[in-house]
C-alpha cells in the first residue's frame, strides 16, 4: 500500500503518507514509510558537482604523477591543492612512496589549526590504512573519486598538467633532490606571481589580461593566493606613474616569462623580450 500511494501521488512524502494511514487505522513508523516509499528514479543525494560549490572553500585534494630521470629511474611526485583558490599547499619528490610516506607529508602540509574538511583522492593502492588513520585522526573526512572517474579529482589533475607543461616538460631531471629543487621554485612561482599585475604590461600571447568594463579599462586578477595582493597594487600606481622603466619591466613582467625567469633562470632581459607596453590613451578604450 505504502508502494502504491507514493507511485500515484509523486507529490507526497513520508510525512504525508504516514498521516494518510494513520487516519486509517494503520499504526507504522515514519521511518517505515521513507524506507517502502517507491524511488522517484532521481539521484539519492547530490551531486559531485554539487558537493564541490558547497563545500569548496574546506576541501583539498592530492594525486600522484610520475616523472622520468636522466637515468631513466621513475620519481613519484605527490602535490596537495586546496579548490578554493587552487593553492598549492604541498610538494614533494620521492623515489619510493609509501602509504606512511604519504600520511607524513598530509601532516606536514595542513597544521592542526588548518586542516581542510574534505581530501580528495583517487582509488589507488598506495592510499594505503596509514592514510586513513591519519586522516580520520587529524579530522579530515576521506573522500575516494568513484571508479574510473579521473574527472572528480579534475582539480589535481589539472594542476599536474600545468606542472607538466610549465616546469617538468623543459627540463631533464638529474635525481631526487635536483627536480625537488625545481618543483619547489615553480611552486613559490605558482601561488605568489602566477598572475596578471599590471594594466599596462601584458603578454603578447595572453591578451585576456585587460578587461574592459563599464567605467574604463581595469586589470583583472588571476591569482591563487592573496599574499601579494597588497604589494601587487603598488607595483600597479608606481607603473602607471613611471612608465615602462628598466625597474618597471622586471616588476611587472608576464606569468609566463615569471616562471621562465624563477625556474630556469633567465636574465630579466631575456624574460622581458615577451613583453610589450601599452598606452593608457583614450583611443585604445574607444576602440575596444
Amino acid at each position: 500500500m505504502i508502494r502504491r500511494i507514493s507511485v500515484e501521488s509523486r507529490l507526497w512524502g513520508a510525512p504525508r503518507i504516514h498521516g494518510e494511514l494513520l487516519k486509517l487505522g494503520f499504526a507504522v513508523a515514519q521511518s517505515t514509510v521513507a524506507k517502502y516509499m517507491a524511488s522517484n528514479g532521481g539521484p539519492s543525494g547530490q551531486s559531485w558537482g554539487t558537493f564541490l560549490r558547497n563545500h569548496m572553500p574546506h576541501i583539498a585534494a592530492m594525486d600522484l604523477f610520475v616523472v622520468p630521470t636522466i637515468s631513466f629511474n621513475l620519481l613519484y611526485v605527490l602535490v596537495i591543492v586546496r579548490l578554493a583558490r587552487r593553492e598549492l599547499v604541498w610538494i614533494n619528490v620521492t623515489a619510493h612512496p609509501t602509504a606512511e610516506w604519504i600520511a607524513q607529508q598530509i601532516t606536514e602540509a595542513f597544521p592542526w589549526h588548518e586542516s581542510p574538511r574534505y581530501l580528495i583522492r583517487d582509488r589507488d593502492k598506495i592510499y594505503g590504512v596509514a592514510v586513513t588513520r591519519r586522516l580520520r585522526a587529524m579530522g579530515i573526512r576521506d573522500k575516494p573519486i568513484a571508479p574510473g572517474s579521473p574527472w572528480q579529482n579534475g582539480f589535481a589533475e589539472r594542476l599536474i598538467g600545468t606542472i607538466r607543461r610549465e616546469c617538468v616538460d623543459h627540463i631533464v631531471a638529474l635525481g631526487e633532490q635536483h627536480l625537488r629543487r625545481f618543483l619547489k621554485s615553480y611552486a613559490k612561482y605558482y601561488n605568489d606571481e602566477s598572475y596578471c599585475l599590471s594594466l599596462y604590461v601584458t603578454d603578447s600571447k595572453r591578451l585576456g589580461c585587460r578587461y574592459f568594463g563599464p567605467v574604463g579599462c581595469d586589470w583583472r586578477l588571476r591569482t591563487r593566493s592573496t599574499k601579494r595582493l597588497v604589494s601587487s597594487r603598488s607595483r600597479i600606481a608606481r607603473l602607471k606613474s613611471q612608465g615602462p622603466c628598466a625597474s618597471g619591466w622586471v616588476a611587472s613582467i608576464s606569468p609566463c616569462s615569471t616562471a621562465i625567469r624563477n625556474v630556469f633562470g633567465l636574465t630579466p632581459s631575456r624574460a622581458a623580450a615577451c613583453v610589450r607596453f601599452i598606452h593608457p590613451s583614450a583611443s585604445q578604450l574607444s576602440d575596444r
